[in-house]
């Protein structure tokens, strides 16, 4: 039954990947996804990917020279909040970019720097390949790349519940959940994109919420929603998510709480 529904979760995400590019509608996600950084229900998915980020950053602060970084994430995250030694530092230059500023498949940047970090944004890339050579690019001569986005495993829970609904109210299953990018391909994409001699590690973590409600609010609040250009735009039963949430606590729970998996993979690369 379990390996059914991966299966039908795979060939989902092949329907609603027609082309390699352009999947992504990124005027959408401009004018619709706007993160509320202000709430305190930022914290669960957040401080599991800050933990990761800072760890990271730390490593590369103390053991390389750093002036100038470019921070970018899909929202307008202040680095200065989220790292110390960035806070703290001296004569350390940083620019930070969200959507609003930069599209990801177009780096068009005024400068050069010593370090790169991408921040749970490159899986929305219509082009992940050309998004990470113009990164390159846009690297100093010894500078760095840091970027931490999700992979495939990433909510599967979750699609295996809207798959089952779908199936079960409509006959039929929607993309509801962006195609996450496959850890054994990264090395490849880094390779054609001539990265020197890139680390690539991964993590997973499981996540608890209340009810599906507090999940998708955790989702939405770090801009991580479904801007997929095929993506069903028909209105859903009135029941639809209470049915989603039923099949969750059913298939995905632990003391009476629901719990999604996050896999993260995480990029450094030196430019040559």
């Amino acid at each position: 039954m379990v390996q059914d529904h991966v299966q039908k979760i795979v060939n989902a995400e092949r329907k609603s990947i027609k082309i390699i590019k352009n999947i992504f509608d990124k005027k959408f996600n401009k004018l619709q996804n706007k993160p509320r950084l202000e709430q305190a229900n930022l914290g669960l998915l957040f401080n599991e990917s800050k933990f990761l980020l800072n760890d990271n950053l730390d490593l590369i602060l103390e053991c390389e020279k750093v002036k100038d970084i470019l921070f970018y994430s899909i929202n307008s995250l202040n680095i200065l909040d989220i790292n110390k030694k960035i806070q703290n530092g001296n004569n350390v230059n940083v620019e930070q970019l969200s959507l609003k500023d930069l599209n990801e498949d177009e780096v068009k940047l005024l400068q050069k720097y010593d370090l790169i970090v991408s921040f749970l944004s490159l899986h929305y890339s219509n082009d992940v390949i050309g998004s990470l050579i113009q990164y390159k690019n846009f690297l100093n001569h010894e500078g760095s790349f840091l970027a931490i986005l999700f992979g495939g495993e990433t909510l599967m829970e979750l699609k295996s519940c809207f798959i089952e609904a779908d199936e079960n109210l409509y006959g039929k299953v929607y993309p509801r959940i962006i195609p996450m990018i496959q850890p054994k391909i990264v090395s490849s994409l880094l390779q054609r994109s001539k990265y020197s001699n890139p680390i690539i590690t991964m993590e997973k973590v499981k996540i608890y919420y209340d009810s599906l409600k507090s999940m998708l609010r955790d989702l939405k609040s770090l801009g991580q929603r479904n801007f997929l250009k095929d993506k069903s735009n028909h209105l859903d039963c009135k029941n639809y998510f209470k049915q989603v949430e039923n099949l969750y606590f059913k298939k995905y729970s632990e003391k009476d709480k629901i719990f999604a998996t996050f896999e993260f993979i995480i990029i450094f690369s030196a430019r040559n």
